[in-house]
This record gives C-alpha cells, structure tokens and sequence, in this order.
C-alpha cells in the first residue's frame, strides 16, 4: 500500500511516471525559493526517505532535458542536481 503524499509536488512524482516528473520539471523552472523548497522537500520525501529508486527519474531527467520545452529542460537539469547522489 502507498502512503498518502502530502503536497502536489510529491504526489506528481510518487506517481513513478514521466507525466508527473515533467510537471513538476516545469515548474521548477521558474519556482521562486519558497517553491523551490517544497519541490527539494517533495524529492527527498519520494526518493531519499522512501528509498524509491532514484535511477530511473534521473534517466527521465536526461530525456527531460531533451524536451522542445524550455522551460521543462531547465527544470529537468534542477531536478536531476536534487536526484544526484551526494558523495
């Protein structure tokens, strides 16, 4: 059983699909700091605390960038920085 996720950020990403990583991609673009918190939370809440894998986001991340969107390829390059193990 899933757990509940607490904000749209996670739920789009715990939804461990390239529609739900493209959106939230996008609007990490152009996130202020106050989002770009939440968005940094919701990853680590999916990714890091869950222990879900981030390999795969990453490699959706690399697609991401790829993307005729702009602003979704800026977004993509943050998210895969946040994605990125730390050594």
């Amino acid at each position: 059983m899933r757990r509940t996720r607490s904000s749209p950020a996670e739920a789009l990403l715990g939804r461990d699909d390239s529609a739900g990583l493209e959106v939230v991609a996008t609007a990490f673009a152009d996130a202020d700091p106050d989002h770009a918190d939440w968005i940094y939370t919701a990853v680590d809440d999916v990714f890091v605390l869950c222990t879900d894998e981030p390999d795969a986001a990453l490699r959706e991340c690399e697609a991401l960038k790829k993307n005729a969107a702009e602003a979704t390829r800026r977004g993509a390059e943050r998210l895969a920085d946040a994605l990125a193990p730390v050594d």
